[in-house]
């Protein structure tokens, strides 16, 4: 003899809890691309706002210095993986400058920290929600006050880690040194060329994005593009 509950066997309630599992299931796999699709379109926005702040100050910073855009080092500063010493006391050790100011090398994170030194930008605003392994640069964290925020020459010693935007090379043959029109594209997520907290930066040598040259061509144009936001 069957038992039954409230007039329905246990085969019944088993077979309704199953409906009601497929249908819940149903439900989420329906939903669930959607959420993902509102999560992407919501961290693009916050990026986007990050980079629209950032993109003021660079232009606040531009208007004080006669155009000029933010370029950490000095005179025939290149390049560099980092910076002599992140936490020195004057420009020449932080970028290991010659005794004549010129040389040195540096980061393109650097150069934006310019802009917590001379426009007060928050360090948070150099953070992107998508961008997995940064958060906020703290100099406490790496035994320096706070009040030293603005004495500092870049974002920690692994500036990857604080720093989730890049901006045109400002240390080539191909460097943007002044502001230019208002709708131009200048800042950016950081690119596969940069180091990040979860993969090594790629060889830049090999990266050929002129189109107009024989050398160059699209596809290698599209391997500068940041993961964080495809």
């Amino acid at each position: 003899m069957k038992c039954r509950m409230n007039g329905a066997t246990r085969a019944d309630v088993v077979v309704l809890l199953l409906v009601v599992c497929g249908l819940l299931s149903m439900f989420f796999c329906l939903l669930l691309p959607a959420y993902q699709r509102e999560w992407r379109h919501e961290n693009r926005r916050l990026c986007g706002a990050n980079l629209s702040e950032i993109g003021k100050a660079m232009a606040i910073y531009a208007d004080n210095y006669d155009g000029a855009l933010p370029v950490a080092g000095g005179q025939g500063t290149v390049w560099g993986p980092g910076l002599n010493h992140w936490k020195a006391d004057n420009r020449a050790d932080a970028f290991g400058l010659d005794p004549n100011g010129t040389g040195g090398a540096a980061t393109v994170s650097a150069s934006l920290y310019l802009l917590v030194w001379y426009t007060e930008v928050s360090p948070e605003l150099f953070v992107c929600r998508k961008d997995k392994g940064t958060a906020a640069f703290r100099p406490e964290k790496y035994g320096v006050g706070a009040e030293k925020l603005k004495s500092l020459w870049d974002f920690g010693p692994d500036p990857a880690r604080h720093c989730s935007y890049a901006y045109h090379m400002p240390y080539s043959s191909y460097r943007l040194t002044t502001s230019s029109e208002g709708n131009m594209a200048v800042a950016a997520d950081r690119n596969p060329w940069i180091e990040g907290p979860r993969e090594k930066a790629r060889e830049f040598s090999l990266f050929k994005p002129d189109l107009l040259s024989s050398s160059g061509t699209a596809e290698q144009a599209l391997q500068g593009h940041t993961g964080s936001h495809m």
